[in-house]
């Protein structure tokens, strides 16, 4: 490649010294270039020099652990926790119910013209009493975050679900056209939550004690 000057860009031999056309000394200009990068311009304050060490840890992005991040009551399992803080209130709601139609007087002929319907509705008030209590436990497993609270919501959730069916069943005789929408709502409920109960690494990290 035929040299230049780097003042006039003038082609220069390759013996040249000095430029012909502007005078300036062979490799002078480069020369002053590479020290003015080189070297600080006068007056110019450095930033100290930081070990290798610091400069490693200030640039390395932060680490998330997300481990932790699944611990507490959070996530999907709000949800759950919301249904089972309601779940006294309805159970002693059910309680009041079956037993305001065992005593009251203005089903007294009707549960005396159908024989067995008056067990079917103590069996009921029978069945809220226990979720009722089975409610509170679980509740308070709950908040004090115990190793049991999952297993006690799967139990929880599948003896929702045959007592309802039973109850159903059996009710089918005296009202035959009575709805399946609280079996089957209480049937997609353990399907979507026993799994979670099971598998949830919320639930794993959360419940330890």
């Amino acid at each position: 490649m035929e040299a230049q000057c780097t003042q006039c860009k003038f082609a220069l031999d390759e013996s040249a010294v000095v430029c012909p056309q502007c005078g300036t000394a062979v490799g002078e200009q480069a020369g002053s270039a590479s020290e003015l990068q080189s070297s600080p311009a006068e007056g110019a304050v450095l930033p100290p020099e930081q070990p290798a060490g610091l400069l490693d840890a200030a640039i390395e992005p932060p680490a998330f652990r997300v481990d932790n991040d699944l611990e507490g009551i959070g996530g999907w399992l709000i949800l759950p926790a919301i249904g089972l803080a309601l779940s006294p209130f309805m159970s002693v709601h059910g309680i009041y119910t079956d037993l305001h139609i065992l005593f009251s007087r203005s089903y007294e002929t009707y549960l005396a013209s159908h024989r067995g319907l008056g067990g079917l509705i103590l069996f009921e008030a029978v069945n809220n009493s226990v979720f009722l209590m089975a409610g509170i436990y679980l509740n308070y497993l709950l908040y004090t975050k115990k190793r049991l609270f999952p297993m006690g919501m799967i139990a929880f959730y599948a003896g929702s679900f045959v007592l309802m069916l039973a109850d159903h069943l059996m009710a089918a005789r005296y009202l035959p056209n009575t709805e399946w929408t609280t079996v089957a709502r209480i049937g997609i409920t353990c399907v979507v939550w026993i799994p979670y109960f099971l598998n949830s690494q919320r639930v794993e990290q959360t419940f330890v004690k």
